[in-house]
């Protein structure tokens, strides 16, 4: 049988509270995999995602993904261009302007510099 994760956030969120939940879950035959709590005004990454005052966020790490992706294309590997249009497409169900902001400067960027040196 799958297991999922559970994470609790928000002003009602406690430890005690994540116990009990996680008992009811497994009263009811099905099992947990990892379980958390966020406690109020932090930042929680659940399911690879950051969320933080009921906004979805790229975690750094993802961010930091795209950017060495398109280093590395810049350097030459084409390959990694379907890894790049799938990173960004996962990017924007998350966080839209992240993949469009961020990204696209970073990427105009990098077209005006190697325009300038050719």
């Amino acid at each position: 049988m799958p297991t999922d994760d559970v994470t609790l956030s928000g002003v009602h969120a406690t430890r005690a509270l994540l116990y009990r939940a996680k008992a009811r879950i497994q009263q009811c035959g099905l099992p947990t995999h990892k379980e958390k709590y966020v406690a109020p005004g932090r930042a929680g990454v659940v399911t690879g995602v950051a969320i933080e005052d009921g906004q979805l966020h790229l975690r750094n790490k993802q961010h930091q993904a795209i950017v060495e992706i398109i280093d590395a294309i810049r350097a030459g590997d084409a390959t990694l261009t379907k890894s790049l249009n799938g990173k960004l497409t996962a990017a924007a169900a998350v966080e839209p302007a992240a993949a469009a902001g961020p990204v696209e400067r970073y990427m105009r960027r990098i077209v005006h510099t190697d325009q300038q040196q050719t």
